[in-house]
């Protein structure tokens, strides 16, 4: 896997849109949507895997208001058009008619660039500097975290353990260091992306680096702000000087995942059942199995058929 930069959540709302228009606008009028209950003061949710499309507010000016979790952007980028600069653009183009309320923006660590236990260790010892007062680290059976601000609030910054919250032994590496941005702050972002920042990626980098940043100690002088930057700090910082990591990474990861599910969460149930009924009768009986009309499926059968994915 190669470490990268993705939109890991979304929540914003149109005033100018209804269901039907939302749909089409996000590029999924192929896929099944199902009528549920709603939140955020809309009665009706209709809901596609991990996206939900909220409707019927209390009053007639309230549109829709759309959230995708991070399996739900997953999702938009398989089945939809995947094309999170479309939404930043109608923000800009319609706003306040359009709010993005929430985006997260996360860089997957495959490379070991952020160490968790440095990271702690600093912490705990107060060699960083933040905009936040709050911060936490948690350990458990899901791995470790350290959080930067409040869940709540208008930054919050989490570094993590993914491969641990996963369960995902097949992977060396991966650490999760999420920003998560909330009232202004979102729009601000899309603003300052499409308003003159080099790349999402030096703009992620830029937020992460005004809201914390961890130091060096120095005997000399005892203002944190004046001491260099963390050398472990400071090559995390550098990665997006090395190349463009944004991406919109649906169909790969969703292909991991139906992988570490087949391998790694049902391998040894299937290896016990070929070993007991042997490989003919195994592959008789998958034939006998109704095919599923779950759309992940049907869209990785359709890519791996065309050559997108492998088994490797």
């Amino acid at each position: 896997m190669q470490s990268n930069i993705l939109v890991d959540w979304i929540t914003f709302s149109s005033k100018i849109d209804d269901v039907h228009s939302m749909i089409e606008f996000l590029g999924l009028t192929d896929v099944d949507f199902k009528r549920c209950s709603g939140r955020y003061y809309y009665a009706t949710s209709w809901r596609f895997g991990n996206i939900n499309i909220y409707c019927d507010g209390l009053s007639a000016d309230m549109g829709v208001c759309v959230e995708m979790s991070g399996q739900g952007c997953r999702d938009f980028e398989s089945f939809g058009t995947g094309d999170w600069y479309s939404i930043f653009e109608l923000y800009m183009k319609k706003r306040p008619l359009v709010n993005i309320s929430r985006l997260d923006i996360a860089y997957d660590d495959f490379d070991r660039l952020l160490d968790l236990d440095k990271l702690i260790a600093d912490t705990f010892a107060g060699n960083y500097v933040s905009r936040n007062k709050h911060w936490n680290i948690q350990k458990g059976s899901r791995g470790a975290t350290v959080e930067h601000g409040d869940r709540g609030g208008s930054m919050y910054i989490r570094i993590y353990d993914k491969k641990a919250e996963r369960k995902r032994d097949d992977l060396e590496y991966w650490v999760r260091c999420e920003l998560q941005l909330r009232d202004k702050l979102p729009g601000n972002f899309v603003e300052a992306l499409l308003n003159g920042a080099d790349s999402i990626e030096t703009l992620y980098f830029e937020v992460l680096n005004n809201y914390l940043r961890y130091v060096q100690p120095s005997e000399s002088d005892s203002n944190k702000r004046r001491w260099d930057t963390a050398d472990h700090w400071q090559r995390f910082l550098q990665t997006a000087e090395k190349r463009s990591i944004f991406i919109a990474p649906g169909v790969d990861y969703n292909m991991l995942g139906l992988h570490h599910y087949v391998i790694d969460t049902a391998g040894n149930a299937i290896k016990t059942y070929i070993d007991i009924a042997g490989m003919d009768n195994f592959l008789e009986h998958l034939n006998h199995v109704k095919k599923s009309k779950n759309p992940k499926y049907e869209y990785l059968r359709q890519y791996a058929k065309f050559g997108g994915v492998s088994g490797d």
